[in-house]
């Protein structure tokens, strides 16, 4: 099952806060927090 990229990181606003969302793109920066993990994503919009 291919997944489908549903919105871009650019655009996400504060109704997506509580949804489940599908992004595309490629890791910027990967920051490890003893336990959990962030990641900067890069899209074609430019923006995290």
């Amino acid at each position: 099952m291919a997944l489908r990229r549903d919105h871009f990181c650019g655009v996400l606003t504060k109704k997506a806060v509580g949804r489940e969302v599908t992004l595309a793109g490629w890791i910027k920066k990967r920051r490890d927090h003893g336990g959990i993990i962030f990641i900067d994503l890069g899209d074609k919009t430019g923006q995290n």
